[in-house]
């Protein structure tokens, strides 16, 4: 490629650090295995430039709307000082819909593998994050992933009807079949799938969580101010049960 390509498309900040690129026809860039499990994950969209904090005892996902990672891929190294101060990250989750046109697909896919590897040649501990639409995507959804490795994936989305299961189910199957990995992170609510010795562990969505927490708090302030207007009727109902009381004794 020419100059001027590399650095349109940011190649030539993989090319300086000695990354390699897949031998098939999309030229994934190839990420390193790791090994490493969070205790815990947040999400990217609350990163900022500046922190106050040395580290963090957490990982950072990218499981977020691409428009919201774009950030990431039009200035990589603005971010890697602040990455750095994570125990992980996951390689940012651009999508794969299963009615997006392939070559759309496979340039979210190059900028996922571009992403992590850059990262990880920055010295901070990239776990891959995986993600595949139909069949036609393996070819290319799964290029330059480590194999034996931790893996990411996510549920999220594939939950709706038996076909997006479906489709989850085949695309975990060949992931384990084509990568052979230690771990699978799992972020997003549980599917039944029979992972065999693989370890596994799955993290809440965190979004989700906070909006049922929120949701709870409301259901709980809401029954509080019924019993407050229940208990208030019931005193009005008493003083003017006990006024006609003493209206009748003073009658009498």
């Amino acid at each position: 490629m020419s100059l001027l390509t590399d650095h349109i498309y940011k190649i030539d900040a993989l090319y300086d650090k000695g990354v390699k690129v897949t031998d098939d026809l999309f030229q994934m860039p190839i990420l390193k295995s790791v090994s490493f499990t969070p205790t815990r994950i947040v999400v990217s969209n609350y990163l900022k430039i500046k922190s106050d904090k040395e580290k963090y005892n957490f990982g950072i996902h990218f499981f977020l709307d691409d428009n919201l990672l774009e950030r990431f891929w039009s200035a990589p190294a603005r971010y890697t000082n602040l990455l750095k101060k994570y125990e992980c990250m996951f390689t940012p989750d651009y999508s794969l819909y299963t009615d997006m046109p392939l070559p759309m697909q496979i340039w979210n896919t190059y900028r996922n593998r571009f992403l992590g590897a850059y990262y990880q040649s920055e010295g901070i501990t990239v776990i891959p994050t995986v993600s595949w639409s139909t069949k036609e995507s393996y070819d290319f959804c799964f290029s330059g992933l480590p194999k034996g490795s931790t893996l990411a994936i996510s549920t999220i989305g594939s939950r709706t009807n038996k076909e997006t299961i479906a489709l989850w189910k085949d695309g975990v199957s060949e992931l384990i079949k084509r990568t052979k990995p230690t771990s699978l992170l799992i972020y997003g609510p549980k599917i039944d799938f029979n992972f065999g010795d693989i370890k596994v562990k799955f993290f809440e969505n965190e979004i989700i969580k906070h909006l049922e927490k929120v949701t709870k708090i409301n259901r709980e302030k809401k029954r509080e101010e019924r019993k407050a207007k229940e208990a208030a009727k019931k005193e009005d109902r008493d003083k003017k049960n006990n006024e006609i009381e003493h209206e009748k004794k003073e009658v009498a």
